[in-house]
């Protein structure tokens, strides 16, 4: 394997060069415009407000006020010591987890809790808002806003990825003389080619099975109103196999693109059976003080204006089957987030994919 000097990332010029960086390599760093990258600074504060607001706030549950001494804090305050970029005690159980996950629910506006409804189903909302700090509504705002411009990011590379490969398909068949080869070549899978007339998009913060939307309709209020927010948190190391993880964003037909916030990295951590875990980088990782790819980078303005966009075809390497501590093949889960070293504090990611149509 290629070592991190190596392959120290080209920050791509022009939509096309990443496109060609992406077919080349499943990944490439991209400078976004002023307009986008203030967005994205802006959506980074609000996520960083809400964060800190959430943690003032805590759960508000009885029982665990009792366990935590009387605290106003809740449930909150047991959890505010942060080990390794994670709050310590995050991994279990799955609904502490929950409580910062960022959803929108489709039967409430933004920044409000979903009405109390009667019956089986009002009854786990009603349960659901007492667990979960809803975001306010300049998070909501900001959280809009990124979704377009990184939706749009996606959708001109995805085109120039598309013209890409049809160049190539046409210097084969040139090089080849023969028009029938061509023919053929079209006819086998291409994953990204063949799927980007018939795209719908998700978000990465909903747990379970992603929303998905028709692209003829409106695609950000859809998006929005349908549980979907394009800002998520990554605070844990899921080493609990039943439970929930990272893996149920991941769609290896996607490009994801990730906006490098306050962490110069990406990495994919699989859970080994064991008490180690194998850490694939899928893009090398940037030393804090390469201030050439963080320009004005500063405790007030830590998200940058660069956004990797990966292949979904890049995660498919940890998904290979490897054998266990007991011989038998097993599939690792990844999780998808961002890393520095050392972690002192807990991350904030901005993630949204483009998800193309499955084969």
């Amino acid at each position: 394997m290629p070592t991190r000097d190596e392959l120290l990332p080209e920050i791509a010029a022009t939509i096309p060069d990443a496109a060609d960086q992406i077919l080349s390599r499943s990944y490439a760093l991209y400078r976004v415009d002023g307009a986008t990258a203030a967005n994205l600074r802006a959506a980074h504060r609000a996520a960083v407000g809400f964060f800190q607001e959430a943690m003032r706030a805590g759960c508000g549950c009885e029982s665990d006020r009792r366990s935590s001494g009387g605290n106003s804090g809740g449930l909150i305050e047991r959890f505010r010591r942060i080990v390794n970029g994670n709050l310590y005690g995050y991994n279990i159980p799955m609904q502490t987890k929950e409580l910062f996950r960022t959803w929108h629910h489709p039967r409430s506006g933004f920044g409000s809790e979903p009405n109390g409804d009667k019956g089986e189903e009002g009854a786990e909302e009603k349960l659901f808002s007492q667990q979960q700090p809803w975001p306010s509504s300049e998070f909501c705002v900001r959280s809009f806003r990124v979704a377009k411009d990184l939706d749009q990011l996606l959708s001109e590379c995805l085109s120039q990825i598309k013209i890409a490969l049809g160049h190539r398909l046409q210097v084969h068949a040139c090089n080849s003389g023969s028009a029938k080869l061509l023919s053929s070549k079209r006819r086998q899978p291409v994953s990204l080619e063949d799927s980007v007339p018939k795209r719908r998009r998700t978000s990465l913060a909903g747990i379970g099975k992603p929303i998905d939307i028709e692209s003829g309709r409106d695609t950000h209020v859809d998006f929005l109103r349908s549980a979907g927010c394009p800002l998520d948190y990554f605070f844990y190391h899921n080493r609990v196999p039943h439970a929930t993880n990272c893996s149920e964003h991941i769609d290896r037909g996607a490009l994801v693109a990730v906006c490098l916030t306050d962490v110069p990295g990406l990495e994919v951590c699989a859970s080994a059976p064991a008490t180690s875990s194998e850490r694939l980088f899928l893009c090398p990782e940037v030393l804090v003080h390469n201030e050439s790819l963080y320009r004005e980078r500063s405790e007030n303005s830590s998200c940058s204006d660069l956004v990797c966009i990966m292949a979904g075809d890049q995660l498919s390497r940890v998904l290979l089957p490897r054998e266990n501590n007991h011989g038998y093949p097993q599939r690792i889960t990844p999780c998808v987030h961002r890393v520095r070293n050392p972690l002192k504090r807990a991350r904030v990611s901005i993630s949204y994919e483009l998800r193309l149509d499955d084969p």
